[in-house]
């Protein structure tokens, strides 16, 4: 088991862990979720399971085919990939884009509340909440 980026177990690159070098782990063994909890100030005792994240997703960042149907048909930009806890993909992907000067409050909250929910499994709500106070200390 193990929080790391990429591919291999390589640190961390996600923005919000990547601004103090000691959080970008990588944390292995069977305590890394612990670990990477710890080293974060995200406080979650339980055991959270880890899976492959892209760590940046947003609508400019999820190709759609044109047309009156449209289909996604790739998503690109990898480089904050990593194996974090399965609650961090969603809960950064609801603040993703908001600093973006041409996605406004309406089309974040339409991401958010509309097409968010129909591509990734909301967490846990404790999670979540703890995820939004790591994010409040480092925005």
């Amino acid at each position: 088991m193990s929080i790391s980026g990429g591919e291999g177990k390589t640190p961390l690159t996600d923005y919000f862990v990547a601004q103090k070098r000691e959080r970008c782990g990588p944390y292995l063994g069977i305590n890394a979720v612990r670990d990477f909890h710890t080293a974060c100030r995200i406080n979650i005792e339980e055991d959270v399971p880890i899976r492959f994240t892209h760590s940046d997703l947003s609508p400019p960042n999820i190709l759609i085919s044109p047309g009156p149907n449209p289909k996604v048909v790739g998503i690109i930009d990898f480089g904050q990939a990593g194996w974090l806890p399965s609650y961090w993909e969603y809960a950064k992907a609801t603040r993703s884009g908001i600093v973006e000067a041409n996605f406004d409050f309406g089309l974040q909250e339409e991401w958010t509340e509309v097409y968010l929910p129909k591509i990734h499994d909301i967490p846990k709500e404790e999670w979540f909440d703890q995820w939004i106070l790591f994010y409040l200390r480092n925005i």
